[in-house]
């Protein structure tokens, strides 16, 4: 798993140092490349991911059987292969958001919008990775996305959205804090 190092502050690489490997890249500034030598996130559920390949013709069915359901989803654009990973409390009602058109056009600042905009939902795939519990909603988010690292999401962090500022800000204004 690579996660950038601006991202590790002392807490998390104190936390985590019965699972990381530092090797020194240079002494006078003491740096060091850091690497996971076994997973941080773990989850015991087993859960079989759902696949809908076109996400224009599955419409009804997705949004049925995401009822009442939290999870973490992934949009695939069938024509780039470029990926968005998203989580919510209630899936159902975060995929009425994206089929609905006027929400779409009043809020494209996502990369991932503007692309369903663009290319339509039948140059789509939509699957469910995994349904899980709103209290570990988050953790399984930043699992999927530092293994999948997709492309539309544009915050380098999950669940802190960019708004359209895109990663090279996002890094600058991570390596000032």
């Amino acid at each position: 798993m690579f996660i950038p190092s601006f991202m590790l502050t002392n807490r998390i690489l104190n936390k985590y140092n019965s699972y990381l490997l530092k090797k020194p890249i240079n002494s006078n500034f003491n740096m060091y490349s850091i690497y996971f030598t076994k997973p941080i996130f773990y989850y015991n559920k087993p859960f079989t991911s759902i696949l809908y390949t076109n996400a224009d013709k599955d419409k009804l069915v997705i949004l049925q059987d995401n009822q009442n359901k939290s999870g973490i989803s992934m949009w695939t654009n069938l024509k780039s292969g470029k990926r968005y990973i998203g989580s919510s409390v209630n899936l159902r009602r975060r995929f009425m958001e994206y089929y609905n058109v006027n929400h779409l056009l009043t809020n494209n600042s996502m990369a991932i919008i503007r692309a369903l905009l663009k290319y339509g939902f039948s140059n789509f795939s939509l699957k469910i990775l995994e349904d899980c519990d709103i209290n570990i909603l988050m953790n399984r988010e930043k699992y999927y996305f530092y293994l999948l690292l997709p492309e539309y999401n544009l915050a380098l962090l999950p669940g802190a959205p960019s708004r359209g500022k895109g990663r090279i800000l996002s890094l600058k204004i991570n390596w000032v804090r």
